[in-house]
Formats: structure tokens, sequence, C-alpha cells
């Protein structure tokens, strides 16, 4: 029989890595925990432009929770270190390419953060497993809306 980590367990642990600045590049989470869907800081997606862009820079801001399945996902997470550099944004271990239109797709493993850059900073939507892989688990769907630091 498969223990879940409780409620307590999973904000815990979510709480941990996101405050951490998203930089558990070598962290092995135990699997009763949540998943460091921030960790990692992974290459560039391959065949991206290290070109100037017209939204570069390192944003920042909150993401909400739009669907809680189980009221087991944090209701705010904080947001930091999404960083763009040409085409190419990295935000943790998700990584991905700026189409011309502003839209991007940053996958990283079953989670999966999309949205759109735009003047004002990226609003889109992060798609978050809150427990390791091998849980029967809905995910949790938080709206994310960023700004850009100044230079």
């Amino acid at each position: 029989m498969r223990r879940h980590p409780s409620p307590a367990q999973l904000a815990a642990a979510a709480a941990g890595v996101l405050l951490s600045g998203c930089n558990m590049e070598s962290a092995n989470p135990p699997p009763d925990t949540a998943l460091a869907v921030f960790g990692g800081g992974g290459p560039i997606a391959a065949g991206v432009s290290r070109a100037p862009g017209p939204f570069d820079g390192l944003y920042v801001g909150r993401a909400l929770i739009q669907v809680n399945p189980d009221f087991k996902c944090l209701k705010d997470l904080p947001v930091s270190g999404f960083r763009v550099d040409g085409n190419a944004v990295r935000f943790g271990g998700y990584s991905g390419t700026i189409q011309p239109d502003g839209t991007a797709r940053l996958p990283y493993g079953p989670n999966l953060t999309t949205g759109v850059f735009t003047s004002d900073g990226f609003h889109g939507e992060i798609l978050l497993y809150p427990v390791r892989i091998g849980y029967d688990v809905d995910a949790c769907t938080y709206r994310a809306d960023l700004h850009r630091l100044p230079s």
C-alpha cells in the first residue's frame, strides 16, 4: 500500500523548494514530499537564440491557485528566477523557447508552464503535480503573473 503525503507535508516541502530561490540543483527529495518542480537549473533548450530579445531579463511575481484538487495545493506561490535570454527562457528545471508571437511552452517532467510575454511581463499557467511521480494525483493549476525586474 502506498503512503500519500499529508497536506501539511506537501505544503512544507513545496514551500521549502519555492522559498529556497529555486536552486535545488542536486536535491533528492524523499519519496513522500512534494516534487522539487522548480529545482535544477537544467540547460536552456537546444536551438535557441542568444541574441538580445525584446523580453530579455529576470522576471518575478506570484502564481495563484486556480484548480486545487482535494485542497492539497499551496494557494500562493512566489516565483523568482524566471530568466529570458534571447528567445530562450528558463525557470528552475523548466526551459523552452519564446515563439515570434510571444508565447512560450516550458515543460519539466510531467509539469508544464505555458503563457505569453507582453510589454508588461509574462502571463500564463503553471500545471504542477504536487507529489512524486507514481502517485495517482491530479495536478494543481496556477495563474502566473510576472513582471520584469529593471536591468
